[in-house]
């Protein structure tokens, strides 16, 4: 007694996503898009391999190329989105940022430079000759009321007393 039309199978929903393919996720998925390895030279060959031929270390050295340079298309693009929301929020690009903190850099370092070069005409002076002239005429030199310190010629002198409390 059951009719003989369309035939709909009512666990269809659930079939779908039965293969091991449908249920990898990207990572898992690369294995397929991955280069087959390419013919190889036989080390153990009397003869000497045909230059068409890469040895292991030259897929190795292929394979490590691909890598570094899909990193560094990564940083490329990772890098035009990062100053794309910079312009966009108003901020100021790396680049410039940069620039501006290798001239302040600058600046200080010739700043530093022409001090030293200062300094350095003063060394050419000798520091112990006695001043003539207009060499260091307008130096205040006093030789009188030269103010004590504390301990000389105080009201105790060399005598000892009472220690104070």
């Amino acid at each position: 007694d059951i009719p003989a039309g369309e035939q709909e199978d009512p666990f269809a929903e659930h079939n779908k996503g039965k293969t091991i393919g449908d249920r990898e996720d990207a990572y898992r998925a690369q294995r397929t898009k991955r280069m087959l390895s390419p013919e190889r030279a036989d080390p153990f060959a009397d003869s000497t391999p045909a230059p068409e031929l890469q040895t292991y270390s030259d897929v190795m050295v292929g394979q490590q190329l691909d890598k570094e340079k899909k990193e560094v298309l990564e940083k490329i693009r990772k890098q035009k989105e990062e100053e794309a929301t910079a312009k966009a929020e108003g901020k100021e690009d790396p680049e410039t940022k940069k620039r501006r903190r290798e001239a302040m850099m600058k600046a200080a370092a010739e700043e530093k430079k022409s001090r030293s070069s200062a300094a350095a005409d003063d060394d050419d002076k000798d520091r112990w000759a006695t001043p003539v002239g207009g060499d260091a005429a307008d130096t205040p030199v006093s030789f009188g009321d030269k103010k004590k310190g504390e301990w000389e010629g105080g009201a105790g002198g060399d005598e000892f007393g009472e220690t104070p409390e």
